[in-house]
């Protein structure tokens, strides 16, 4: 038996699609931790020898049954995490008919399925936005969102064993240059401008939307270790939880402290931030999550998640500031 924070299953080999990415790498070094045996599935062979530890890493597409069916064997649980991009192109070429080729996969090896699946599902956040729970409905308005709701429904109805599926908001890595390139522009500099010279921020948001939202969040060890803390525990099985910190950090609080670092730099800052209409405070145009069923039903935690942000936020902008320094 293996015992997680007072979580305990049996254990057994795991396969990890998309083992290279942000939440792979971290769940490798959780079940390494532990000592959970895995293999992986990653897109390209350069991609699959830079994973160590693994029983054994396969390249090839997620899309690709042959490819699928070597990398879950023997396994008794497969994470699923890869995914191509949010062009439609893709979309349809790799991750639509991954959909039948995992499950196909997984039911041959009588595993249980680990997915990661996206705030996404419920669409653009109407205003003011509402605060979300695991019993709202999915309503996608982008390819993405509905490839993600079409996986939760396609899963829990041919899945032999139910599975768990994990809803995500944006994951926040340890450093910044293992997340996306949005993911860097949106906690870096996408709404602080650093003028050429680098003597002056601009605090200037990309649109009004931008200057009165923030950010739903949830840190990347926080998802692997609940997805780590949950495999081979049947009391996890068929549950659909949202693993989001309740709480989300506007823009405008990341940019008063990119603000006062600079200010400590000795840089001027322009604040041309616009004001709250009639001086009123404007709820930001985002969900807001209800985590508790993920707690309840996953042991889902996320200890000074905030904090944690802003102080990640505050060592990646002074490491840019450093860089431009030196130029």
């Amino acid at each position: 038996m293996n015992e997680v924070d007072g979580m305990t299953g049996t254990v057994g080999q795991v396969t990890i699609t998309g083992i290279t990415g942000l939440i792979g790498r971290s769940l490798c070094e959780v079940l390494t931790r532990r000592g959970v045996p895995y293999r992986g599935l990653a897109r390209t062979p350069e991609r699959a020898r830079t994973v160590v530890g693994a029983q054994a890493v396969v390249a090839g597409s997620i899309a690709d049954p042959a490819a699928l069916t070597e990398a879950c064997e023997g396994s008794a649980a497969v994470v699923h995490l890869a995914r191509s991009s949010h062009d439609l192109a893709d979309l349809c070429r790799y991750d639509y008919p991954a959909l039948h080729a995992v499950i196909a996969a997984v039911n041959a090896n009588r595993a249980e399925l680990h997915f990661a699946s996206s705030q996404a599902v419920f669409g653009d956040a109407p205003d003011p936005p509402p605060l979300l729970d695991d019993d709202s409905p999915p309503n996608p308005t982008t390819a993405y969102g509905a490839m993600k709701a079409a996986w939760e429904r396609t899963a829990r109805a041919a899945c032999t064993t139910p599975p768990v599926v994990y809803r995500l908001p944006i994951v926040v890595p340890d450093r910044l240059a293992d997340g996306a390139p949005w993911l860097r522009e949106l906690l870096g500099t996408g709404f602080c401008h650093l003028t050429p010279d680098g003597t002056t921020l601009v605090l200037r948001p990309a649109d009004a939307r931008f200057a009165r939202a923030g950010v739903s969040f949830v840190h990347v060890d926080d998802v692997a270790e609940t997805i780590a803390a949950n495999l081979f525990r049947a009391e996890a099985r068929g549950t659909v939880a949202m693993l989001a910190d309740p709480e989300y950090v506007r823009f405008r609080e990341l940019a008063e402290l990119f603000a006062g670092l600079a200010r400590d730099r000795g840089l001027t800052v322009r604040d041309e931030w616009p004001d709250p209409a009639n001086g009123a405070e404007l709820t930001g145009a985002m969900f807001r999550f209800d985590p508790t069923r993920a707690a309840k039903c996953l042991g889902f935690a996320s200890p000074n998640g905030p904090e944690r942000l802003l102080a990640k936020a505050a060592k990646w902008f002074t490491a840019t500031l450093d860089a431009r320094a030196t130029v």
